[in-house]
């Protein structure tokens, strides 16, 4: 929740900022095209979620090597391998390095949504608001709305059922049928194009 709150604040401000400080006037007649502009809030947004996800990973490796001890870190990440039944061993930081390349592209949806909200509202904590709440409910009612069969019909085509590519780590499936890796994948490009062209 850290990251996320990390995300809705960089991506919505990035943009809101520079037109409520009337910054925007003086970098649009820059020879750059507006979607140069664009694409490099959106890299700065993406690195900014990287570093915050190194310093949290750190973070929780230190306090949890005072807590636990940091002899508790040999033991490794114990997993199931969906495909051939097995109980394997990883190293953890090895692990946690493939969940947060697997959350990044959930990260990128929510920065990409951030600077869309951030553009056709330009009240900065409107946009904020606006955006977590749309997060919250997104992740708690259509997560259970998945579980009813008739709706899943249509909620497998939402991006929150299908941006979290976690899910098919040591060839996981998703809960909600009907929805795959590559059903996953072609509706996350979907929505970035779609992010994209609106913003």
């Amino acid at each position: 929740i850290i990251i996320v709150i990390i995300i809705i604040y960089i991506s919505t401000t990035i943009v809101t900022e520079e037109t409520n400080k009337r910054t925007i006037k003086s970098l649009l007649t820059k020879p750059h095209k507006r979607s140069t502009i664009l694409l490099s809030k959106i890299f700065a947004c993406i690195i900014t979620t990287i570093i915050s996800m190194l310093v949290i990973l750190i973070a929780q490796y230190i306090v949890g090597g005072i807590t636990f001890g940091f002899d508790s870190y040999k033991s490794g990440y114990i997993g199931y391998n969906y495909t051939n039944g097995q109980v394997f061993t990883m190293n953890l930081f090895i692990y946690n390095l493939l969940v947060g390349i697997s959350k990044l592209p959930m990260y990128v949806i929510m920065i990409l949504f951030c600077i869309f909200i951030g553009i056709i509202n330009n009240h900065t904590s409107m946009s904020m608001i606006v955006t977590l709440i749309i997060f919250l409910i997104s992740n708690v009612v259509i997560v259970e709305w998945s579980k009813v069969e008739s709706l899943s019909l249509v909620t497998r085509y939402f991006i929150t059922n299908n941006w979290d590519f976690s899910t098919y780590l040591f060839d996981g499936i998703s809960n909600i049928s009907g929805v795959t890796l590559m059903s996953s994948i072609v509706i996350y490009i979907i929505y970035m194009v779609i992010l994209l062209g609106a913003s």
